[in-house]
């Protein structure tokens, strides 16, 4: 009876953790994934400070929060502030009425002649694009409320995950000398080599993508910055967190692009498309 009693005490036990720790199981192996991607950074900083492991995991942690974290935070509060106030204007614009379609509309392929009736609809009657605008403003307004609430515990959980990543490089040399001691114990010197290569490979996917995404930012901040779009480094911030995402820098140039094109900037609207497919 004691041993059963040890046992259901022992998984009651497991389970408790579990739960308590499920909300932040995220956090904790994006913070293993930053410890190992950024451990030879760190070392660096070690030797430069003599040797002080505690200092040098605390100036290592507000480095990776001042590079990774702050820009993160800096373009949700800009998102969430602005993206609301974009549908007056868009609506404004089509109300003060729009050309007629030009003669390669009706040549599409299936939609040709859909899309060039609604057009003529339109520019005859400016206000029935405004009318029909409007019911999607609230499916907007919602989606801005539910990613604002999404992003913000984002922002939690990578600050926590930054955290994890510091605490793991000050007792570094104790974590790893108890996951080798394990795989040496469950698998032997084979195990421990596949630790080192799982070690090998994160820190270079990591600091692939990391290292994509920055030099797609600054492209993508040197276009807009030639064609005169403005808010050319939160642009930049949107790139490098998008360019994590297969397509994802597209939802910027794009509409960048169509923007400098409802200015009357035809010449600027095709280089700055032209730049973002490249």
């Amino acid at each position: 009876f004691e041993r059963w009693a040890a046992t259901a005490a022992l998984v009651l036990l497991v389970i408790g953790c579990y739960l308590v720790l499920r909300p932040f199981l995220t956090a904790f192996l994006w913070g293993g994934i930053i410890a190992v991607s950024t451990r030879p950074v760190y070392a660096r900083v070690v030797g430069w400070l003599g040797g002080r492991r505690g200092l040098a995991a605390a100036l290592h942690g507000f480095g990776l929060a001042a590079v990774l974290l702050v820009p993160m935070t800096i373009l949700g509060l800009q998102l969430t502030s602005r993206v609301p106030e974009l549908s007056e204007p868009v609506v404004a614009y089509f109300a003060q009425g729009v050309p007629q379609p030009p003669p390669w509309v009706v040549k599409l392929p299936v939609v040709g002649n859909e899309v060039n009736e609604y057009w003529l609809a339109v520019a005859a009657d400016p206000q029935r694009i405004a009318q029909d605008l409007r019911p999607l403003f609230k499916p907007v307004r919602e989606f801005v409320l539910a990613f604002s609430a999404g992003l913000g515990a984002g922002i939690l959980e990578f600050a926590l995950a930054l955290l994890m990543a510091s605490l793991l490089h000050a007792w570094g040399d104790e974590v790893r000398g108890f996951f080798e001691s394990l795989m040496l114990r469950l698998g032997g010197e084979s195990a421990r080599r596949q630790g080192a290569v799982v070690a090998t490979t994160v820190r270079g996917v990591f600091n692939g993508v990391i290292g994509t995404a920055a030099t797609q930012s600054l492209l993508a901040m040197l276009g807009y910055w030639i064609a005169g779009i403005p808010g050319v480094v939160l642009l930049g911030m949107g790139t490098f967190l998008l360019s994590v995402v297969p397509g994802g820098p597209a939802l910027l140039w794009i509409p960048a692009a169509v923007w400098l094109g409802m200015q009357g900037a035809t010449g600027w609207a095709i280089f700055m498309a032209v730049w973002g497919f490249v």
